[in-house]
């Protein structure tokens, strides 16, 4: 008689659990197919202080230069990838942090990396090395200035009008 009461007891103990382990997966299911993750997200600044401060000098020389200033332009709005075997654009998905347009917008003249101590990573240097090797291939201009110079406002005038004036890459 004790052993049926054990083996009843374990049942009943086994169809709760199951009980209590389908109510909380199907709990679980619907707040992941209605997208009710549990995550926070805040907005957050879309210029970095030194991107700003840079901006802020490239803004004040569109009329002398007769161009219109962008920040962070991905490569796959400026570039297409073009005869190859490989379907996928995913180099393309990288950002640039200013680019140089004509006035109408419509043909961009020169992309400039603004490049902090960030940039020495070694992971880092790979993926400039390939947003250059993708600039050069199609036939972009890429600049880069560091944020451990001055960087004054004549001083990147010189340097971008040097790069718009020539024919070859920088």
């Amino acid at each position: 008689m004790f052993f049926n009461f054990i083996i009843f007891v374990s049942v009943i103990m086994f169809l709760i659990f199951i009980f209590y382990y389908l109510s909380i997966s199907s709990k679980v299911n619907d707040k992941q197919s209605n997208n009710h993750y549990s995550c926070n997200y805040e907005k957050k600044m879309y210029l970095s202080k030194s991107e700003k401060i840079f901006m802020d000098k490239l803004l004040s020389i569109e009329n002398i230069l007769n161009v219109k200033v962008v920040p962070q332009v991905c490569l796959s709005a400026v570039i297409n990838k073009v005869d190859s075997d490989i379907p996928f654009h995913n180099e393309l998905y990288r950002i640039v942090d200013f680019g140089i347009f004509s006035s109408d917008y419509c043909k961009p003249l020169l992309l400039i990396e603004l490049n902090d101590s960030s940039h020495n990573d070694r992971r880092r240097n790979g993926r400039d090395d390939k947003v250059h090797e993708i600039c050069e291939k199609a036939g972009i201009k890429l600049i880069t200035f560091y944020t451990n110079m001055p960087n004054e406002e004549e001083y990147i005038i010189n340097r971008i009008n040097n790069c718009l004036s020539k024919k070859e890459d920088i």
